[in-house]
């Protein structure tokens, strides 16, 4: 899932701010959907970016007993050919809290982006969880899908979800 929309308008992308209220009610809504669709959540993993953290608490009112967990491997993602790179906002402190708890140096390398989902989908396969939801950032979502399907399309709005179904150790775009 990406994250809902963001109250700067999405003009900044590096920057770490929060949901707008129309983002809010999305979300809201978007997590609505998804608990009468699912039959069960299990953990929702989420990027540290605090749009991402406001989507997963959100939504995660609808899943109460689902675990949630942060994890740096879902970050934005940071590099040089990113159309905004040299307006990024980020704070010295969250900069740095990038760089010593998710291994994020900015700015990153597409190997390294691909390294962090690869670390992630090792993780997923190793968990008991048998529904997840990663809640992350447009750019991230693609990479990731692209990982775990070859060739899966996914160029996801605000707040939209891609589905992806395990059978015997691969994975598969459904929907849900």
């Amino acid at each position: 899932m990406r994250h809902s929309t963001r109250a700067d308008g999405g003009h900044f992308p590096e920057s770490n701010c929060s949901l707008s209220e129309e983002g809010k009610q999305l979300a809201l809504q978007r997590g609505a959907v998804l608990a009468s669709k699912m039959s069960g959540l299990d953990c929702i993993y989420v990027s540290p970016f605090e749009r991402t953290l406001e989507t997963a608490q959100i939504v995660h009112s609808h899943f109460k007993s689902c675990k949630l967990k942060v994890t740096y491997d879902l970050a934005e993602t940071l590099t040089v050919g990113h159309n905004n790179y040299q307006n990024i906002t980020l704070s010295d402190q969250f900069r740095e809290e990038l760089k010593s708890k998710g291994g994020i140096a900015l700015p990153e390398s597409d190997s390294h982006i691909k390294e962090r989902c690869l670390h992630l989908i090792a993780q997923l396969n190793a968990t008991p969880f048998e529904n997840v939801l990663l809640i992350s950032h447009a750019g991230l979502v693609q990479v990731f899908a692209s990982l775990l399907s070859p060739g899966a399309a996914c160029n996801l709005g605000y707040c939209d979800v891609a589905c992806f179904e395990q059978q015997q150790e691969k994975w598969t775009p459904v929907c849900i």
